[in-house]
């Protein structure tokens, strides 16, 4: 499977930010302006093995956005790049296991007129269920987060856990009991980054 698509806006809404020449005040208007474009892109291929047991994937998707900014009248070009291969594998036995293994390296660049800022993101993962007695279920998603680049006063390489148990009952399984807990170890922590 590919992907590519191009997006473009024109007459966009920006803010023009100027710095008071006398004082510490500062003025923000808005114009509009082009230059806002977009490409991504990805591909992916998988092969299944063994009537379906195991399947391999492995895939790689990638963005460039072109942004516009002004600060004092002056207007600047933003750029920003990600690119992010990963790999996965999939093991389904009926009624026993269906488990899924993954991992993908994201790489994320930003350009201004000022500086070049680099974060990396590493991600391993593991999910899936596995089936006791015909009617239980323990289900489980697991990852580790390696994050660079980022800022060092947030705790930026989480361990993330969910798991749950549940016993399906009644007549064609119509009824479920799940008990379940989210981000077991209270690491899960949203990143955000404005470069301006």
């Amino acid at each position: 499977f590919t992907n590519l698509s191009f997006d473009q806006t024109q007459n966009k809404i920006v803010s023009n930010r100027v710095d008071n020449t006398i004082g510490t005040g500062r003025t923000t208007s808005y114009l509009n302006t082009n230059g806002f474009y977009g490409i991504n892109g990805n591909i992916s291929y998988s092969k299944p093995f063994a009537e379906r047991k195991y399947t391999v994937t492995l895939s790689a998707n990638g963005n460039y956005d072109n942004n516009i900014s002004f600060i004092d009248n002056q207007k600047y070009q933003g750029q920003n790049w990600i690119v992010r291969p990963a790999a996965r594998f999939r093991l389904d036995l009926k009624e026993i296991i269906d488990i899924d293994l993954n991992a993908s390296y994201a790489i994320n660049k930003t350009i201004t007129y000022s500086r070049t800022d680099l974060a990396k993101s590493l991600t391993l993962g593991i999910n899936g269920k596995n089936f006791f007695f015909k009617d239980y279920t323990l289900g489980y998603d697991f990852s580790k987060i390696i994050n660079s680049g980022y800022i060092g006063t947030v705790n930026s390489n989480p361990v993330l856990l969910n798991v749950y148990f549940e016993h399906r009952f009644l007549k064609n399984n119509m009824g479920t009991l799940r008990l379940q807990g989210f981000d077991l170890f209270n690491q899960n922590t949203g990143i955000s980054r404005e470069v301006n």
